[in-house]
Parts: structure tokens; sequence; C-alpha cells
């Protein structure tokens, strides 16, 4: 396989942050290779695209080149990664459903893996690796906050999405050591525009509709556009061997909740999920799944994350690579409008 020469590879270019980073890269004037799988919608991206300038979206759209990659394919991995200078690792699965588990604790740290390994043999200048917030350590006083130093113990906190990310994580350091050059992004819970029916911009589309319950957790939230800051940052100023937390706001459920439900212009959740009402909903959708076989609105997992207040330092982000966060609320409130003209009420 031969592709022509191409400065930037962004891995999951139909993600919510591989769009928005694609865009940011092709409005600096740069030459943008991204992977998608062969199933993939490109529209996705042409949807993200449009928030900045709907006139515009075609046009940046025919600069990409579009390569249908296996990522678990050390292969295909190694022909993608041909002539790139900086690399972008955004792709990743993401699943809470149990029957998921072994498949996601295998595939994210492999195909991080593979890329590691294609970027050392080609020479790669440079390796953003964008994690999560999930792969980091856990405090047992949930009033202080988790720092890019917050040690990671294995413990039932951990989801297998956290433990998948965690063995991503790893296989970056395990480069560094080889000698690649690389920093690492660890964003919270991302709120942008895109598809409302993939990853975390599925709370725009259930708040379309008003919605009795919240829940007594809390999240680490960020603007999809401070992520794709940083990892310009990062590049820029080459950053090595650093992981950032990338999360603008620590914000309770209910106040997000809310904030989506004025936006919309419905009341506000007043129901609060308890534990046992938390326990009954994931029971009754795992059977719900498995007769329709469709995913789950809630699990085990989901139903256990949403009683959780962990809470995220962003110093280092702010001081290092110099991230103003967007106010998450004033973001989510710019992004309905986005969402009701695309997708309606």
């Amino acid at each position: 396989m031969k592709y022509f020469r191409a400065m930037n590879l962004v891995t999951g270019g139909t993600g919510l942050v591989g769009s928005h980073l694609i865009y940011a890269l092709l409005k600096r004037g740069e030459k943008v290779r991204a992977t998608k799988r062969a199933n993939s919608n490109i529209t996705d991206t042409e949807l993200a695209f449009s928030f900045y300038a709907k006139e515009t979206a075609a046009t940046f759209m025919a600069q990409i080149e579009w390569v249908d990659a296996d990522l678990e394919n050390p292969i295909d991995v190694d022909a993608v990664c041909a002539g790139i200078t900086t690399i972008y690792h955004c792709a990743a699965q993401v699943s809470f459903r149990p029957q998921d588990a072994h498949r996601l604790r295998t595939i994210n740290p492999l195909i991080t893996a593979n890329l590691v390994n294609a970027a050392l043999a080609n020479g790669v200048n440079y390796f953003a690796h964008v994690s999560s917030v999930a792969a980091l350590g856990r405090v047992k006083d949930q009033s202080q906050k988790i720092t890019e130093k917050t040690l990671w113990k294995d413990s039932d906190e951990n989801s297998n999405y956290a433990i998948s990310k965690y063995g991503a994580e790893l296989e970056v350091w395990r480069g560094i050591e080889e000698g690649l050059i690389a920093g690492i992004v660890n964003p919270g819970i991302i709120v942008g525009p895109g598809n409302w029916n993939h990853s975390s911009n599925k709370f725009f589309k259930r708040f379309s509709k008003p919605f009795k319950y919240y829940s007594d957790g809390a999240g680490g939230f960020v603007d999809v556009r401070d992520v794709t800051q940083a990892l310009l940052t990062l590049t820029d100023k080459q950053i090595h061997a650093e992981r950032f937390i990338l999360v603008g706001q620590n914000l309770p459920y209910r106040e997000l909740f809310n904030a989506l439900a004025k936006a919309y212009g419905h009341t506000p959740p007043q129901k609060a999920s308890n534990t046992f009402i938390l326990n009954f909903l994931w029971r009754t959708e795992y059977i719900r799944s498995l007769i329709f076989g469709t995913d789950p609105l809630v699990t085990k997992e989901t139903a256990r994350t949403a009683t959780n207040n962990w809470k995220y330092d962003n110093t280092k982000a702010q001081e290092i690579l110099g991230i103003s966060f967007h106010d998450v609320i004033n973001s989510v409130a710019e992004f309905v409008p986005y969402y009701r003209e695309r997708f309606g009420n």
C-alpha cells in the first residue's frame, strides 16, 4: 500500500475529538491523513465541521486523505504511518456492556501498541495520545482532587473501559522508554457538536425531550475545543513524557442536566436517581437488551459511575499548555441550537 506523504495522521477521524482536531489542522493549512473503520460514516466528521462554517464544511472534507485501516492489524498500521510526521491517536473502543469486557480490555492497548511500534519504525517525530481521566488513579477521599500524579490502583471502581485506557497509556510510556517523543492528554467527559447518536453527545439527544431523573454524582467535563487546543499545543511545543488532565469544570450531573433542560426549554429533572433506582434500571435494561439485541441505556458500570463524585485538578494544563477552559454550562447553551437545527427537538 502506498500513500501520498501527509504531515499528520489522525486516528479515529470520524469521532468527536478526531473530527474537531482535523478541522483545526486543516484550518492551519496542514495536511491530514485520517483513519476510519470500513463501516464508519464520514458525514459525522462533516457534521462537526458544519459547527464552524456550514458553507466551507464540504471544502475542508475534500482535503482529507481518508484511509480505511484495521488498527488491530500491524501491517495496516505500518502502512498508514509511512511518511507521517505527527500522530494524533484519538481512536478508541468505548463500551460499558459486560459482554464487551474482554475485547475492550484487549483492543485499546493493542491498537495503541501497534501505533507506537509503527511510529518508532517509521521515525515519526511526535506522538500525541488521547487517553481519559478514567485511566488516572482514584483517591479514597472524594473531596480531594485527582491529579496527573495520582497513582493507579486495581479496584472495583475501575470500569473495563478505564482498565483498557490505562493499558493503552502503558504502551505509550513503553514507547517513550524506547525513544518515542510523545505526550498524553486525559480528557474528562467531552461535550461538543457532532452526531448525537454517539459518545457523550448522547446527553444532547437524551435531553432534547423532557427527562425526570437526575443523578447525585458528579463528573469532570470539558469542551471539545479545549481538547483540540491542548493537542495542538502539545505538538507545537513538542512536550515530552508528560500527561495533562483536561477538565474544564467538575460539575454535579444535576447541574449539567439542568443546563441541558433549560437550553431545550424543558423543566429540569426533579427526581433523584438513588442507588435503588439505578440498580433496578441497569437490571431492567440488561434484560431488555438481551431480548431486543440493543445496547442498554444503563449498565451496572454506568450506574455505579453516576453516583461517584470524582474531582480533577486542571492546574497543570492551565500553567504549561496555557489552556483557558471554556465554561461548560455556557458551552452546552451554545451547542444546543446546533443540535436543534440538525436533529430537531
